[in-house]
């Protein structure tokens, strides 16, 4: 959020369930969906602009790593 203001306006979560809330119209967001699909990332959007991310239980250190740095690429393309 700090990083990218212009397009994260909110993170709300509850244990590992997080919701992102982005300043993206629908295009951008299902580019940004696409594109992390294209990185072996499933993400959800819901409510148009709210990425939700639902990791499994048996999450990795190592899986969390590629996601934090997969999202920093990709916002990083976007601004």
């Amino acid at each position: 959020q700090r990083e990218f203001p212009n397009l994260v306006e909110q993170i709300n979560g509850c244990g590992m369930m997080l919701g992102i809330i982005t300043s993206l119209d629908k295009s951008s967001i299902q580019k940004l969906q696409k594109s992390f699909l294209k990185a072996g990332i499933l993400i959800n959007v819901t409510a148009g602009t709210v990425i939700r991310l639902l990791p499994p239980l048996t999450l990795t250190k190592e899986e969390v790593s590629h996601f934090i740095s997969t999202f920093h690429q990709l916002l990083s393309k976007m601004e």
